[in-house]
């Protein structure tokens, strides 16, 4: 019985000091981003500013990759279409020397060995490797794009966020040294070193690549809602189109 009561009286007290602890919890209050930047000087506005800017840039790389990605997948399927209405054996037979053999596989291998001359199917000749080197250089523009503006992204916030949370840390020690001595008896030395080193580092992380990451969401956010509108209103014209003719 005797047990029983004290883990029970252990019970209550570890409740009674959990709920204790939730009231002395001091509630945080949120500032505003012009309270979070008053520290940065006309320096750090330019690596800012130049951090938002690579960092639209990065954010806009990604849905203009999808595009020149979709526009390579054409570029192999329009190869193949325009061979669906040919005739390949007469074909063969009209404009090819014997042993030839004009297939939907090797047409465009073989439409050398095949003379036609005068005739109308000059047009289905298709540059596949024309279409793709396009293809590949705009995927080296794109990738150039994103390590440059990455790199520049990433470190202008940091600079700037370290610079930063430098001047909040000298001002913040600057404040607790003109304190009485009477603020060293009411708050512990802990509390202190958490100020100046853990909750400076989350302002640091706030200010810093994370806010970069926040404007790559927006930016590829913004950029896919442009694209999808102009692929929606040109394929509306093109329905149009079809319909009229």
């Amino acid at each position: 019985m005797n047990s029983l009561k004290e883990e029970q009286s252990m019970k209550v007290n570890f409740w009674q000091r959990f709920h204790m602890k939730k009231q002395n919890r001091k509630p945080t209050k949120a500032v505003s981003i012009r309270s979070l930047f008053r520290y940065a000087t006309f320096a750090d506005l330019l690596y800012m500013l130049l951090a938002i800017i690579t960092s639209a840039a990065f954010g806009a790389t990604n849905p203009l990759f999808f595009v020149v990605f979709g526009n390579s997948i054409d570029s192999f399927t329009d190869r193949e279409t325009n061979l669906c209405s040919l005739n390949f054996t007469s074909l063969t037979q009209e404009y090819c020397p014997p042993g030839v053999m004009l297939t939907s596989i090797n047409f465009y291998a073989s439409m050398s060995l095949c003379n036609f001359t005068g005739s109308n199917f000059t047009n289905i000749s298709f540059d596949l490797k024309d279409q793709t080197k396009n293809q590949i250089i705009f995927f080296i523009v794109i990738g150039c794009v994103i390590i440059i503006c990455g790199y520049i992204r990433v470190t202008a916030f940091n600079i700037t966020a370290e610079r930063q949370t430098r001047t909040i840390r000298q001002t913040l020690f600057q404040s607790i040294l003109k304190k009485d001595i009477v603020y060293f008896d009411t708050h512990k030395t802990g509390e202190l070193s958490t100020l100046i080193s853990d909750d400076i580092n989350k302002i640091r992380d706030g200010i810093g690549d994370k806010l970069g990451a926040l404007i790559d969401t927006i930016s590829i956010f913004i950029c896919c809602i442009i694209i999808g509108t102009l692929f929606l209103s040109e394929h509306s014209l093109d329905e149009k189109f079809l319909i009229i003719s």
